[in-house]
């Protein structure tokens, strides 16, 4: 019982702590949203806070709770692992040894590569691309555009069709 509690405590660390953190700094490096220079110094100095928390607690453990795999290290792997392949580069990483030995652990687990496949970890920190962002914006107008004709399109059809049904 006392287990299930940890486990819960961290999947919503997870979801409250890194998630919302992890997307301020990722989503403007793959172009999903406007780059916020204030907004993302600060979700980096939270994802170092929440890697802080978490190395901390992984010096003597091998995974978060108990002596084998659980939902808290699926969740929390799987909440870390864009920043993982996109920003964490090796010297961000560097302070958080016992948290890359656990990540490290997890991703070469067969049950884990069968998922999410061979993993590669970041290099280089991405960088927001301002006419990446351009373009994926422009193309979302698009979608929108033909998606709202598509609407459109589909009562007249349907209108056209009862009338031709009606004798």
């Amino acid at each position: 019982l006392i287990d299930q509690s940890h486990i819960l405590q961290w999947i919503s660390f997870a979801d409250s702590e890194i998630l919302p953190a992890a997307c301020t700094w990722l989503f403007p490096c793959l172009g999903l949203m406007q780059y916020n220079k204030q907004s993302c110094e600060k979700a980096k100095e939270d994802v170092k806070k929440a890697l802080k928390v978490l190395n901390d607690h992984l010096l003597t453990r091998t995974y978060l709770v108990g002596e084998r795999i659980t939902q808290a290290d699926i969740s929390v792997f799987c909440t870390l692992l864009s920043l993982y392949q996109h920003d964490l580069d090796p010297a961000f990483r560097q302070p958080y040894e016992n948290v890359n030995r656990w990540f490290v652990t997890l991703m070469h687990q067969p049950q884990f590569k069968a998922v999410v496949g061979d993993i590669a970890l970041c290099e280089k920190m991405a960088q927001f691309d301002a006419k990446k962002f351009g373009e994926l914006q422009k193309k979302g107008k698009d979608v929108k555009e033909k998606g709202s004709k598509i609407k459109e399109e589909k009562p007249q059809k349907a209108k056209e069709e009862k009338k031709k049904e009606k004798p």
